[in-house]
C-alpha cells in the first residue's frame, strides 16, 4: 500500500483557523500533556474534549462537547464512552482506580489509534547557573509544570 503525502508548512495562525473548521487531515505536534503527571487532568491527545484552534484531533467532536450538542458533530458511542471514563477519572479519589480508568482510555486509544506517538523521552536540556544548588539532574518536561516548577523551588539556593 502506498501513502501519498504532501507536506505543507503553515503558520500557527492559519492552523488555528483550519483545525476547528475540520480542514486539516493530518498534522504533527510535540505531544505535550501526555506524561503521567498531566494525563489525568488534560488527556487532550487521547480523549476528544477540546475545540480550540490548537487541536487537529476531532475538532467537531470537541465542539459538540463544548456546545452541549448544539454545534459540531456528535462522536461515536465508543468515543462518548471514553469521554465518560475520563470524566470519572477526574473526580475519582482512589489512586488505584484512577490508574485503572487511565489504562482504559489508553487501551481504547491503542485499539483505535487516533493519535500516533513517534518519539518518547526526548532530551530537553536546561541551562542552569553553576552556583545554583539543589537543582535536580533529571526530571520530566511537561508543559504545565515547566519541569522545574514542580520540584520544590523553595529549596533552591545560590552558593557563591
Amino acid at each position: 500500500m502506498d501513502v501519498d503525502v504532501r507536506l505543507e508548512l503553515i503558520s500557527g495562525e492559519l492552523r488555528s483557523e483550519r483545525a476547528p473548521a475540520n480542514m486539516i487531515e493530518v498534522s504533527g505536534w510535540h505531544g505535550d500533556f501526555v506524561t503521567d503527571i498531566e494525563f489525568p487532568s488534560n488527556p487532550r491527545d487521547f480523549v476528544p474534549h477540546r475545540d480550540t484552534g490548537g487541536m487537529n484531533l476531532w475538532p467537531l467532536w470537541g465542539m459538540w462537547y463544548h456546545a452541549d450538542g448544539e454545534s459540531g458533530e456528535g462522536p461515536p458511542e465508543l468515543v462518548q464512552d471514553m469521554h465518560g471514563i475520563w470524566q470519572e477519572l477526574m473526580v475519582e479519589p482512589d489512586d488505584e482506580r484512577r490508574v485503572e480508568l487511565g489504562k482504559g482510555i489508553l487501551a481504547i486509544q491503542a485499539e483505535q489509534l487516533w493519535s500516533i506517538g513517534t518519539v518518547g523521552k526526548t532530551p530537553y536540556p536546561l541551562i542552569v547557573n553553576k552556583d545554583l544548588r539543589n537543582f535536580f539532574d533529571e526530571g520530566y518536561w511537561v508543559w504545565g509544570l515547566w519541569w522545574s516548577s514542580g520540584s520544590d523551588p523553595e529549596q533552591l539556593f545560590f552558593d557563591r
